[in-house]
């Protein structure tokens, strides 16, 4: 035995059970034993709970299940379970106390630890009256494995999280004391998304959509081809001021590797001019004849503008990259961004049908007449693919033409303009020219104004629309907040014959709205193409002002598409031309001040160089 320590001169007799360790008095030993932190206090944990965590190593770790009991080894199975721990008890037989002890802990084995004490049992004798224990009871890990992710968890214990490193994070997050907006800033970072797109799909831009994934892994691109996503738009345009009536028919165009956020942002000129097509006026009486000729002259106008593009789709293209890399490019045509009478007009339907499905109300088909659409020929490119659903007019003009449309029926004008709006001081019902901004600003509103004058179901449907428009505008998706998405628009189907009955929609029971039938195709388009807000026509409208309307006002309101294509020529030639040369003077700069010795390392604010020029 080790010669004994002196405490203030009383000597250490008395041994830890579990450890050894010799202690001066009996409290002592208690309050030894019962340190959280301590070795003493964690194996005697264990050993209580030591058959909770015995499995067999081919099976995932699961609760009470006598299917899986069966299955076990004897050794495991039949093994009694273990006594509470008390300072009376000792150590198991496979328990090692000098394993993984603090260094400053001395570990003096007591003489009594021998092999006879291992068998020991504690002795327990039943009174009468004594508290029973009945079968039937569920423990902490039984209700782990029958929560509603118990399935998904016996492949992946963390579920939902993808993995234990994901969890760690997420816990950390959690115990960090980080505000909600540096939660949000550290989840923006591309690094944290990492591991949850391997495990579930993250919808986000056109890149990450299934079309994009088809087009690149089913070989309908060769093997080390570059794809090319175009983007078109075009809307017909007013350029003159006051009086003219003058209109150009822009076309525009862009791509879809592009980040959505920088298409976002109107200043990046991210849409550049292609063409203006033709705007004819026909001498036939026949305003059906009229329309036709127009929509064939549109698609042939295309067609032919197009045609280099669709030739790199069949063929491909060689390009250079902005670091001087040959790229052997792809162009199908990923999207065209326009309003509902124009993406009729491309889609070859007439105004009844849906543009994804050619749908109609009725069995009769219903086309626009043009026997040679412009997309006939491009491969990987098809109108269910390139039209989307474009929020300004699928969204917020719906919102305006049949939700406030119903709420102004039902609740009557005098009443709904009484309630007043901030906005909109003299009420909404007299309102005729309305942006884009008025439909938002409406929408904000009219559930609290209606709220009470409206049945509970009328109200629940105005409402599931809102719900629907406001988590279709996300930046990101998964496949829960699609799901989402789904139940929001069933419970407006579910609730739209209030609607009906409260006299909102005169029409009975027939729901003829092409706008509402495209609400059914959110959900497939953001799987195939991205989410919906990439799409909106906000940034190509405020295009038209850039690259039609102010060329148009610098010339002399003669010859309008002659003048525009060549001041955008001059304008992109100056631009270019600016850029060059600073970055060449910058290049050149940096190599001075590097050989200056004044020239310190990590660089300071040079007056003599200009900002980085702006384009136009």
């Amino acid at each position: 035995m080790p010669k004994h320590k002196q405490t203030h001169g009383r000597p250490k007799t008395i041994s830890c059970p579990r450890c050894g360790k010799k202690i001066c008095f009996k409290t002592n030993v208690l309050q030894h034993m019962n340190q959280p932190t301590g070795i003493c206090f964690a194996a005697s944990w264990a050993i209580s709970n030591r058959s909770l965590y015995q499995f067999h190593p081919d099976e995932s770790f699961r609760g009470h299940d006598p299917s899986f009991e069966a299955h076990q080894s004897p050794s495991l199975v039949d093994q009694p379970s273990p006594s509470p721990p008390c300072s009376e008890s000792l150590p198991p037989h496979n328990y090692d106390p000098s394993v993984n002890a603090p260094e400053d802990v001395e570990m003096d084995m007591p003489d009594h630890f021998d092999n006879e004490s291992q068998d020991q049992q504690n002795f327990m004798e039943a009174y009468q009256g004594c508290g029973e224990a009945f079968l039937g009871g569920s423990t902490f890990m039984d209700l782990f494995w029958q929560d509603e992710h118990a399935e998904e968890r016996r492949t992946n214990l963390y579920f939902p999280f993808a993995s234990c490193d994901e969890w760690d994070f997420a816990s950390w997050c959690l115990r960090s004391g980080l505000s909600m907006a540096a939660i949000d800033s550290l989840l923006s970072l591309n690094v944290v998304w990492t591991c949850a797109v391997r495990v579930c799909c993250i919808y986000e831009d056109w890149l990450s959509g299934d079309s994009a994934w088809a087009m690149q892994l089913q070989d309908q691109i060769p093997k080390g081809g570059t794809m090319f996503g175009v983007v078109l738009s075009s809307d017909k345009t007013n350029i003159s001021v006051i009086s003219g009536n003058w209109m150009v028919y822009p076309l525009l165009i862009s791509l879809a590797n592009i980040d959505p956020v920088i298409h976002s942002k109107i200043s990046l000129h991210t849409y550049f001019l292609l063409a203006l097509l033709p705007i004819t006026k026909f001498t036939h009486k026949q305003s059906c004849i009229c329309s036709l000729l127009q929509d064939r002259l549109t698609h042939a106008t295309l067609n032919k503008v197009l045609e280099p593009l669709k030739v790199a789709a069949r063929m491909g293209y060689m390009m250079s990259d902005p670091v001087g890399n040959l790229r052997y490019c792809y162009t199908p045509l990923v999207g065209y961004i326009a309003d509902t009478p124009e993406q009729t007009l491309l889609a070859c339907v007439g105004p009844k049908a849906s543009l994804f499905t050619t749908a109609t109300s009725k069995q009769a088909l219903s086309l626009n007449g043009v026997v040679e659409p412009f997309w006939d020929g491009w491969p990987l490119s098809c109108p269910s693919l390139f039209l989307h659903i474009e929020t300004l007019h699928h969204f917020h003009r719906f919102a305006w033409d049949h939700d406030d449309k119903w709420c102004i029926e039902v609740v009557t004008p005098p009443e709904l303009d009484f309630v007043g709006y901030r906005t909109f001081n003299d009420g909404i019902s007299k309102l005729k020219q309305v942006t884009g901004r008025d439909h938002r600003t409406v929408q904000r509103y009219i559930v609290g104004v209606i709220a009470g004058a409206v049945p509970p179901r009328f109200l629940i449907a105005i409402r599931a629309l809102l719900d629907f428009r406001y988590l279709a505008q996300a930046p990101v998706f998964s496949d829960q907040s699609l799901d989402k998405l789904t139940e929001a628009l069933q419970v407006f189907h579910d609730n739209k014959d209030a609607v009906v009955q409260a006299g909102g929609w005169k029409k009975s029971s027939k729901w003829e709205i092409p706008k509402l039938e495209l609400l059914q195709s959110v959900v497939s388009n953001i799987r195939h193409s991205g989410p919906v807000w990439q799409w909106s026509a906000d940034a190509t409208e405020h295009a038209h002002i850039q690259e039609i309307k102010n060329p148009a006002r610098m010339g002399n309101n003669q010859n309008y598409y002659d003048q525009i294509a060549r001041y955008l020529d001059r304008s992109d030639k100056c631009f270019r031309f600016n850029l060059a040369t600073y970055f060449e003077t910058r290049g050149t700069k940096a190599a001075t001040l590097e050989s200056d010795d004044d020239f310190t390392q990590g660089g300071e604010d040079h007056d003599d160089v200009d900002d980085v020029p702006s384009h136009g």
